[in-house]
């Protein structure tokens, strides 16, 4: 990705067994239960979220 030049998020989202049980029970990461076990995997989920926020916002300032 860095040799072509592409973007990518400055935080990953780690693998955890809820994000591969989840599409069976039919869940998304808003629909994880909030325990100990799935808080990590959700604060990586509200992570990106928050960074792709930030780009949108500074790309619409940017071209106001």
């Amino acid at each position: 990705m860095d040799e072509l030049g592409l973007p990518r998020f400055g935080r990953a989202i780690r693998r955890y067994k809820i994000h591969a049980d989840a599409p069976t029970e039919g869940k998304v990461v808003n629909q994880y239960p909030e325990f100990a076990q799935t808080a990590k995997s959700i604060d990586d989920y509200r992570a990106a979220a928050l960074e792709l926020m930030l780009i949108w916002a500074n790309a619409a300032t940017a071209s106001s």
